[in-house]
């Protein structure tokens, strides 16, 4: 993973552990594998739908596959 894409996957983490604190848990992946391939990103697994409300109210974008849920901004970070 490099380290824009460590970045915005911390940033989806500290979001998601605050939204935790208020509701109930929630199952993610660092990563996916398909069809062999290992591929980057944040996907929840498991998780209530106010996580992905409050997502997509942050400006995060929700794609729904067979892996799960991914997370993910849209161009990425923003350089600093």
């Amino acid at each position: 993973m490099n380290f824009k894409a460590r970045k915005e996957a911390t940033e989806i983490l500290q979001v998601l552990a605050k939204i935790y604190e208020e509701y109930i848990s929630i199952e993610v992946s660092l990563g996916y594998v398909k069809a062999g391939t290992v591929h980057n990103g944040l996907v929840i697994k498991s998780a209530p739908p106010i996580f992905t409300e409050k997502l997509s109210d942050m400006g995060f974008s929700l794609d729904i596959t067979s892996e799960g849920v991914h997370v993910y901004r849209i161009g990425g970070l923003k350089d600093e």
